[in-house]
Formats: structure tokens, sequence, C-alpha cells
């Protein structure tokens, strides 16, 4: 049954702000360590066999409204049989990497394609896990802990043109965690000291042809990469970043390091959203602050997202106008929210028609049951319309009100999920925000 949910928008001043939002149903029931958008749906992978709810397992598609196991055949058990460490778009199949050897009783060996019906195989796979993946001059790299890919030698790294493998240079030494595509190259990291048998300390880049250090690289091992601002940002273990002191990230513009801010612990993933850096993993603390497992860099410093997550972060990506987080814990700000969890922000932030700022705050949100409000400016007030869409885009609900009239909504025949909430009035640029309605 669908909680009732009422709409009052009252006159009130209280600001808007960012805040986590649980819609993922129940979530899943381990580490989420791998997402990606394929063909509209979100994909995760991880390590987990099931969630209160529904069965899933170590890859899965969620619905808008539940989990979904991806690809599984009815004349064999289980779908993909261990951890997925990363997945990936290419040529418009989604590639998943991980631990695995079999899908569906077939074997595959660490690395598999899916075109939303069917899996296929890359040549037999690799001897050991592909821990990443990254799409470089038309080709699919593979980065992780092997030494051969189909029956090709390759060093911890190897590319895909769609029907064999191919070594890259003479590879590297060590694993590979994260590879990621800056400035025309291919950027790799690791725990690697060698690139090319050059040295290479934990990072190194591939221009098509040949392997290059990043200066003196990074003292400890690399487990996150995202550019930002015309710069590669590197996240891990590591406390100096070529000749200079960096507190676990490090910006390198092409030419040199230069640190940014304090961590006190690796990183597991970086990631771009709406002109910050959002950095999640296994640090409680940022510039001495406490920031739990999850914090955004705005160019000086390091900045809370509310009170944090309670676990670990593996995996962050941006889903529309939202940010996804993914990993191992239990809550958000004290939201409940099983390894999963959205992050909403106001669209102003990125220059959208719609306004939010000092415009409209919904609370309490998520509402379980009973009335939400919504607090207007000043300036919105009089008569207006207001709208609901779901996250396709579809109108869930539409009603005009008159001025100094109560605005209420019944939402109980609403499916539970995530919903933008428009306020239009003529001659105004509409305000919105967004609310969870749940069951």
């Amino acid at each position: 049954m669908v909680a009732t949910s009422i709409l009052v928008l009252s006159v009130i001043t209280t600001p808007c702000r960012a805040t986590w939002v649980a819609d993922f149903d129940s979530g899943v029931g381990g580490v989420v360590e791998a997402m990606v958008e394929y063909d509209g749906s979100l994909y995760a992978g991880g390590q987990f066999d099931s969630s209160p709810d529904s069965p899933v397992a170590f890859v899965s598609r969620w619905t808008d409204l539940d989990w979904e196991i991806v690809g599984v055949s009815l004349e064999a058990a289980g779908g993909v049989d261990d951890f997925v460490y990363d997945l990936a778009v290419y040529e418009g199949d989604l590639y998943v990497a991980g631990r695995f050897h079999y899908i569906n009783s077939q074997e595959f060996n660490h690395i598999a394609k899916y075109d939303g019906t069917n899996w296929s195989s890359l040549d037999g796979g690799m001897n050991g896990d592909v821990i990443a993946l990254a799409v470089y001059n038309g080709e699919l790299y593979a980065g992780g802990v092997f030494t051969t890919a189909g029956e090709v030698s390759a060093h911890y790294i190897a590319k895909w043109n769609g029907a064999s493998w191919s070594s890259v240079g003479d590879g590297l030494n060590e694993r590979v965690w994260i590879m990621e595509v800056f400035d025309g190259k291919l950027y790799a990291g690791g725990v690697f000291t060698l690139a090319g048998n050059n040295p290479a300390e934990r990072v190194a880049s591939w221009d098509g042809t040949e392997w290059a250090p990043l200066g003196s690289g990074v003292d400890n091992y690399v487990h996150s990469m995202t550019v930002w601002n015309d710069q590669l940002v590197v996240g891990g273990r590591f406390t100096t970043a070529g000749e200079n002191p960096a507190g676990r990230t490090a910006l390198w513009d092409g030419g040199g390091w230069t640190p940014m801010g304090t961590l006190n612990d690796r990183p597991y993933s970086l990631h771009t959203y709406r002109g910050k850096v959002v950095a999640g993993g296994q640090f409680t603390i940022a510039d001495g602050l406490p920031m739990s497992h999850v914090a955004r860099w705005n160019g000086a410093g390091w900045e809370a997202m509310e009170s944090g997550i309670d676990g670990p972060v593996s995996e962050l990506i941006t889903l529309g106008d939202d940010l996804i987080v993914g990993g191992r814990f239990s809550s958000a700000s004290g939201l409940p929210a099983a390894n999963i969890v959205r992050w909403v922000e106001s669209p102003s932030d990125v220059g959208d028609s719609w306004t939010f700022g000092t415009a409209m705050v919904a609370y309490p949100n998520p509402v379980v049951s009973g009335a939400l409000r919504l607090a207007l400016p000043q300036a919105s007030q009089g008569d207006g319309r207001l709208a609901l869409f779901d996250v396709s885009g579809r109108t869930a609900t539409v009603r005009d009100f008159s001025a100094g009239e109560a605005i209420e909504v019944d939402t109980s025949d609403l499916p539970a999920g995530v919903y933008s909430v428009v306020w239009s009035r003529v001659a105004q640029t509409p305000i919105v925000t967004k609310v969870v309605v749940t069951r």
C-alpha cells in the first residue's frame, strides 16, 4: 500500500539545501562497487546476493521500482557468480568486469559483454581479475591482475577492439586499480612501479604508442581518478605527489603535481559533479574536519555533504541531475540506505531554467506518511500551478490554485519514487524541488 502524502504550501523563508534521498527500494544486501547508466537504466555491480525485498545477483538493474537480476537464463542457475569490480558501455553494449568465472553456468573468465538480452565471451577472457575498464581511441581497455587476455600476453592491461585482444605496449609490472582519459591520453593508476619497462610510480599515461610517467609519480597506491577544471585528479593511499606533500589526493596538470587538501584515509572513488570534485572512500576526516566517507572539493578546500555516510564509499556516478553513491553502508545522514543512496541538489547550481536557492524547500524528505510541507519565498505567492513529474518526466499530477487558497495535493495514488515538484506562475520562472513518496 502506498502511504498517503499531503503537499501543503506555506510562506516561510527557509533556505534550500541539498540532501540525501533513499529511493532504491531497500537497497542491496552487500557492497556496491560499480555503477553505470546503460540503455536508460542504472546498473549496479559488486558483491551482493540478496536484498531484503527482492533477490539480486552480482550485477543488477534498477527498474525505478525494484532491482532486477541482469541476464539470468531460465535454463541455468544464477547470473554472474562472483564479485563485479567495474561496468562500462562500449559500442552500445554493457561490459562487466570482475572476479567471476561463470555466468549462467557458462565460462567467461573475469569479463563479459551483455547486449541487453544475451551474454558473450571476449575470446575466453583473462587469467586473473579485471578491476578497471575505460574506453579510449575507439577501443575498450581492461586493467587488473592478469598476464594473458584471450591468447595474448598482456601484463596487467589489455585492449579490445570488438573482436580480439591486444597488448598495450609492454604493459605494467603490477596491478591496475583505475583508468581515466584526460588530455588525449589514457591514464592508469594502481600498484605498479614500471610502465613499458620504464619507471612510473603508481601512475602512468599511454598516448596510443608509448607509456610515460607523471613526473616522479606518487609514493603509494592509486585507487581513483577524475577530470576536473582541465586537470587530472588522482586519489589513493599516497602522502607525496611528485616532490610535494599530498594528503591522499593531488592534481596533475600535464606537467606537474599540486596537492589538494588532506584526507585521513584513501578515497576509493573520485567523481566530478556540478563543478566540484566529490570524493568517497575510507576517510572520516577532511582538512581536519569530520567528513564521514564522502566530501566535495570546491577549489579551495573540502566541504561536508550533510553529516556524510556511515560506511566506506566505493563508487560515485551522475544519473540525470543527481549523484548516486554506492558502497558498504547502512545510512546517509541518519537516513536508512542499504549500500546505495541518491544526493539531490538544486538545479540552479548548474544554471538550469528552473530556480531553487531561496525558493521551495520540502520537509520532511522523504515522506513516509502524513504531510509534506513546502516553503515558498514571498515573490512566489499568488495564483499558480503545482505539478509533479516522475523520474521519466511524465506528469503525475497537476492542479491550479488561487491566491490565498490552501494548497494540498493527495499523492496516495502515486507509486513510490522520486518526484520533481514544480510551482509555476504567469511571467515567472518556475521553481522546483524534489520529493520522495515511500510506501
